[in-house]
């Protein structure tokens, strides 16, 4: 195959891939994608940060608040926050799907490009170009077009695009044809920072290609040093972060097998049957990676081949998961909260490698036989892969009457939460993660960021609708659609409300403003970890609350069990079955004392305000309704004072008898602030220089 013009059909393939998207792209309607919404709320919200002039990332409207880039990837939200913020708020929409569209145009130039500096053949790498977009998974998680305009998975591609150009970097660099460890650095900072998962495997392909070519790594061994050092300073304002406050982060509230991984059998019946690789079609794509598959270990001496072996073990080991594994997976570094069906999506790199090697071998032996046989199997493949992919797009119009009309009803609310439900009918993103950004609201739960970040997407899950738990979590309105259901505590609420085909529930607040009350804070909960201490805390944070007080919360590395302390002299072992028994240990009788009263509530980009006059001669503690994070300042009459973790994942401050000024202000480290300054001069620098220096021939 003559290769001169041989990446044409890539090409071709981008640009029919985004002209085929544009009526989707220019439409006013927002995508759907189950976490799209969450993406696009976070994008906005970061360019209005950056617009005021600010670099403390705190996102008010999900989940009760999150710690942006804590524990979240932040290249997709801080590249599109950027853009965003220069073109303006009103380009948002179009450039969010322009994203996604583009991305996944350049997704085969990209790991053509990736095989190349691999040292792939031209053919065998315009081959696994075009095969990125053919991919069709049952669940939609794994490497495919279905991953970001089905379930919302935005930033696993940008990881995907990265990645393929960073393998083949890392290899150029460990077999010595290449020693430019910084560029491979910026590359794989850029895979990691684009989804964190995905900077993970990418990991593991570096080492599975280590234990494949070992006999090159001696020699390679001070370029592999700098790219650690490189990476390190690269990443470190954001992983060390992660790692150190790792307590606070959401994690994995439900272990369900989506999260722990098919069973074996299921698993080889799954792959054999083409679900994996075919869901819902003719097992085309499943037959190319079993046939290459087999041909492959054929040429098992080749250190290629050998790579793709050691990776396939690797794969194939983690993800058996927790299913096959039990407990011992959880011991594997950076695996004890990892949704092992990520790996689905490193089982589809494996067969596109296999599936490669077939069609490729297919394309050169029909080449030698009918000339332009292999270009014209390429296109076909790049076509395939663009037509399938344009089935998957979709739009919701958000003007239709009943969202709209509900949508100008929220906006005109106090400045509470709102909370929708799955068993409201309200569960679709586009209540969970549109509406706060429509409504410039705080809403209740969402399964995007906040199921990662914060631990408040398991309390959030369990709310349980009372009154109390409304006042708790400051919830102003309760959207259902259609009527209520019958388990909804209807006769405990006074005020309810027709919007267009929607009903609102409002409960009424006492002596509070907004996101604070007066609370007494007694007892504590004490566990290793707080996600150890999740049950406990949900079963005692509602009824404490509604009898005026709050536990709080500490963690104890040394306990054995989870332990309620009643006082200081006494304490109880947590038992769900005796969960009643110390409700009433704790003397569950309503506090009668009236604090005193709240008033100028104010609430910024990174910080909540209010005046407290404190009238009661007793301890008076206000509690912030917000996640806590190790980050979050408090201050009285602008005088730093410690901040107490209280239940369900709340603050509070001792306030003193009088009228005082409280704010809480959350700031980013400026160590952080630093660190990230640093790396952007690096990745932009280091990116312009390549791009611009031509290379010694």
């Amino acid at each position: 195959m003559n290769t001169k013009h041989s990446v044409l059909p890539l090409f071709l393939g981008a640009v029919g891939f985004v002209i085929t998207c544009l009526s989707w792209i220019l439409s006013p309607q927002y995508p759907f994608g189950d976490d799209n919404s969450a993406h696009l709320s976070v994008i906005v919200h970061v360019a209005e940060i950056l617009r005021a002039g600010e670099m403390d990332f705190w996102w008010h409207h999900s989940n009760m608040g999150v710690p942006l880039f804590v524990a979240y990837q932040p290249f997709p939200a801080l590249f599109m926050g950027a853009l965003v913020g220069i073109l303006g708020n009103d380009l948002a929409l179009y450039l969010f799907k322009a994203s996604i569209s583009l991305t996944w145009a350049l997704m085969p130039l990209a790991w053509y490009q990736g095989a190349r500096w691999y040292g792939l053949k031209p053919i065998q790498s315009l081959v696994l170009g075009a095969l990125t977009l053919c991919i069709h998974d049952p669940d939609s998680l794994g490497f495919g077009v279905r991953s970001s305009t089905l379930l919302g998975l935005y930033t696993q591609h940008f990881g995907l695009l990265f990645l393929p150009l960073y393998v083949g970097c890392f290899q150029k660099l460990l077999d010595g044809r290449s020693d430019k460890p910084m560029l491979t650095a910026v590359l794989f900072s850029l895979t990691a920072m684009s989804h964190l998962w995905v900077g993970l495997y990418a990991g593991i392909i570096s080492l599975s290609a280590i234990l494949a070519n070992h006999k090159y790594v001696r020699r390679a061994l001070p370029s592999m040093t700098l790219l650690c050092a490189y990476s390190f300073i690269l990443l470190a304002w954001w992983l060390v972060p992660l790692l150190v406050y790792n307590d606070y982060a959401g994690g994995l509230p439900w272990l369900k097998e989506r999260h722990n991984g098919w069973p074996l059998f299921k698993s080889i019946r799954m792959l054999l049957s083409g679900s994996v690789f075919d869901s819902e079609r003719y097992p085309i794509l499943t037959t190319m990676c079993i046939l290459g598959g087999l041909g492959l270990i054929r040429h098992r001496r080749n250190s290629m081949v050998r790579h793709w072996i050691v990776l396939c073990v690797f794969t194939s080991v983690l993800f058996l998961g927790r299913t096959n594994w039990g407990e011992y997976y959880n011991l594997i570094p950076m695996h004890s909260q990892v949704n092992v069906m990520r790996y689905i999506t490193g089982v589809h790199i494996c067969g596109l490698v296999a599936a490669m090697v077939a069609l490729s071998t297919t394309a050169d032996y029909f080449e030698s036989k009918i000339k332009g046989a292999a270009i014209s199997l390429l296109v076909s493949t790049v076509f395939w892969g663009v037509w399938d992919s344009q089935s998957t797009l979709r739009s919701f119009d958000v003007e239709q009457r009943s969202y709209a009309e509900l949508v100008q009803y929220l906006k005109q609310q106090p400045d509470h939460r709102f909370a929708v439900h799955g068993v409201l009918g309200t569960g679709n993103h586009f209540h969970r993660d549109l509406l706060p950004l429509l409504t410039n609201k705080g809403q209740l739960q969402s399964y995007a960021h906040g199921f990662h970040t914060t631990l408040s997407t398991y309390y959030a899950e369990y709310f349980d609708f009372s009154p109390a738990a409304c006042e708790l979590f400051n919830i102003g309105s309760i959207v259902a659609k259609g009527e209520l259901p019958v388990s909804f505590p209807q006769f405990a609420y006074q005020k309810t409300e027709k919007v267009g085909e929607y009903t609102i529930v409002h409960p009424e607040h006492s002596l509070s403003s907004g996101l604070f009350s007066y609370v007494t804070v007694r007892g504590e909960i004490e566990g290793q970890g707080f996600r150890e201490m999740r049950q406990a805390i949900r079963s005692l944070a509602i009824p404490t609350f509604a009898s005026g007080f709050l536990p709080e919360i500490n963690i104890n590395s040394k306990a054995q069990e989870i332990q309620i302390k009643v006082s200081d002299q006494s304490q109880t072992p947590w038992n769900i079955k005796h969960a009643k028994s110390l409700l009433d240990e704790l003397n569950l009788e309503r506090e009668n004392t009236q604090f005193g009263t709240l008033s100028g509530y104010q609430r910024g980009l990174s910080s909540y305000s209010v005046k407290a006059d404190v009238l009661s001669k007793e301890d008076a503690w206000l509690v912030l309704k917000v996640n806590m994070f190790p980050w979050w300042h408090a201050y009285i009459d602008e005088k730093e004072v410690s901040i107490q973790h209280v239940a369900p994942n709340f603050m509070a401050i001792k306030l003193g008898k009088g009228i005082q000024d409280v704010r809480f202000k959350y700031k980013n480290p400026i160590p952080q602030k630093i660190g990230f300054a640093l790396c952007f001069v690096m990745i932009v620098g280091n990116l312009m220089f390549h791009l611009t220096v031509k290379p010694k021939s």
